[in-house]
């Protein structure tokens, strides 16, 4: 809070000075002949002259005051926009290129002129104690020493502010120039009223899945992988402090510190990062936002609206399922006359099944519907190419507790293989609760088989010399436009083309399998 106290004005004195402001036929200039504010409030002008309006801008407006403390040290503060002395918060509109501020005593004599500007920061507030010993540039971006040379700021100076104003409205390609004059406000000490402004920027991350240096701003990230959000805090103020960052995000992303977070260092006219990293394990939008805080020893930032950086982070698929782990059974059996060898098929294809079950992703839901999925499967040995099954593209929706919802097709629809008719399959894309609270769970079962024994004459499509299962998934999440997709191979060798042969009850005939190894799951 800054402490005011008001200055002893001869009633008599202000009277006559309006009057003569009043009455005088010559337009004030603040650059010109220049007499006291009389402590009035910084009204923007557009040509730099009271009461009219000039072609230097058409548009903006500034707030600049000075708090003066007894021992004649001054502070210069301006902002863009619109300030409020009563809650001492600001609403910004534009931001600043460069600035001028003159300074003239109580004769109207100028002081100093002084030039500041903005190399590599745009910020919509600037705080400086005023140089009052020599005319000259200062480069707000960089550490701008305050020569000492004994020179006071005076209880009836004033000061006359002239900016470049970038980004008024909102219009980024216009500029303006606005002028005003500044308030001069005592204080009991500037040093115990320095406020600062931190500034947040959009939240980035670290790696752009080439180079793992890059900073990008915050976009999408693969499913399962560790991302490093990277936060940057600027100071627009003269005044260094230091903050305390906390991150507010899916408690599923497990958000971690990285490096500190807590009395980071933040320079005046400077910046300050605090990083975290997070792993989304499941699908979806999450909204991430980091708040900078002063800490309790550092100088109050008045203005707490713009100390949050903000961003959302999508996780995607993009190729891979959450577990592969699922289940897989495949076999092959076949019966021969007793008299034939346990190979190839002579009599009938008994049975001939590749099935695969709990492929999983997970998701988080931001609505009822999760989004729309798809699913094919194509089983394939050597060269042979057994057909693919399809579910085609439906809504599928979040499962209640203890539910299980499925768009299913099956459980024996032909896969049109011109080659053996008797081929079927049954494919199902299932959503239910996750394990994980908030989270849902969508598995993939996909089972391939024979309808039926399959004569051998009819030359059935046999599993030779391994076996693999292709599956895709392809969905887009409610509440986003962007196809995604999971794909993964299931591979099994076979160990022993025909073995475990058994004689019928007769004895006539013989039933035969095949051996298949441990199945192994791949996905991207």
């Amino acid at each position: 809070m800054i402490s005011l106290r008001a200055f002893k004005n001869s009633s008599v004195a202000l009277l006559t000075a309006a009057l003569f402001i009043a009455c005088s036929d010559e337009p004030v200039d603040p650059f010109g002949a220049h007499g006291s504010t009389m402590n009035g409030p910084g009204m923007a002008t557009l040509d730099g002259r009271v009461g009219s309006t000039g072609n230097s801008a058409k548009s903006g407006s500034i707030d600049a005051r000075v708090l003066l403390d007894p021992s004649g040290k001054a502070q210069l503060e301006v902002r863009t926009g619109t300030f409020d002395e009563r809650t001492n918060t600001g609403t910004a509109d534009g931001v600043f290129q460069s600035i001028q501020y003159k300074v003239f005593n109580g004769a109207s004599k100028q002081v100093v002129v002084r030039n500041v500007s903005f190399t590599r920061s745009s910020p919509s507030k600037y705080v400086t104690i005023m140089n009052l010993c020599s005319n000259g540039d200062d480069n707000a971006d960089g550490d701008t020493q305050v020569a000492s040379c004994g020179v006071k700021f005076g209880s009836d100076w004033s000061v006359s502010i002239q900016a470049n104003l970038k980004g008024v409205g909102g219009d980024d390609k216009r500029t303006d120039v606005v002028r005003a004059d500044a308030r001069i406000e005592p204080v009991i000490d500037i040093d115990r009223s320095a406020t600062v402004d931190v500034v947040a920027q959009p939240l980035q991350r670290t790696g752009n899945g080439v180079n793992a240096t890059s900073i990008i701003g915050l976009d999408t990230a693969k499913v399962n992988r560790v991302v490093t959000i990277r936060a940057t805090f600027m100071n627009s103020s003269t005044t260094a402090t230091a903050i305390n960052c906390a991150i507010a995000a899916n408690a599923t992303l497990n958000a971690q510190p990285v490096g500190a977070v807590t009395n980071v260092s933040l320079p005046a006219s400077g910046s300050a990062v605090c990083q975290y990293s997070v792993n989304p394990i499941a699908l979806g939008s999450y909204p991430i936002s980091v708040v900078a805080t002063p800490t309790a020893s550092s100088p109050s930032d008045p203005n707490a609206a713009n100390n949050t950086a903000s961003g959302m982070l999508v996780a995607r698929a993009s190729g891979s399922f959450n577990l592969a782990s699922g289940t897989y059974n495949i076999f092959q059996d076949w019966t021969n006359p007793a008299t034939a060898p346990a190979w190839p098929i002579a009599t009938t294809l008994d049975h001939q099944v590749f099935q695969t079950s709990q492929l999983s992703l997970l998701v988080l839901p931001t609505q009822s519907v999760l989004g729309t999925f798809s699913l094919s499967g194509t089983v394939t040995s050597g060269a042979l190419n057994f057909g693919t099954g399809v579910v085609p593209s439906q809504t599928l929706r979040a499962a209640d507790p203890g539910e299980q919802v499925c768009i299913t097709v099956g459980p024996a629809a032909s896969l049109g293989n011109a080659a053996e008719a008797g081929l079927v399959y049954f494919a199902q894309v299932c959503s239910q609760q996750s394990s994980i609270p908030g989270l849902q769970a969508i598995t993939v079962n996909y089972t391939q088989s024979v309808n039926g024994a399959v004569p051998a004459g009819s030359n059935p499509l046999a599993f030779t010399g391994g076996v693999a299962m292709n599956l895709q998934l392809d969905f887009i999440i409610a509440g986003s436009s962007t196809a995604d997709r999971a794909t993964a191979t299931v591979r099994a060798p076979i160990t022993n083309q025909a073995t475990n042969c058994m004689a019928s009850f007769d004895l006539t005939g013989q039933s035969c399998s095949t051996q298949f190894g441990t199945p192994v799951v791949t996905t991207p």
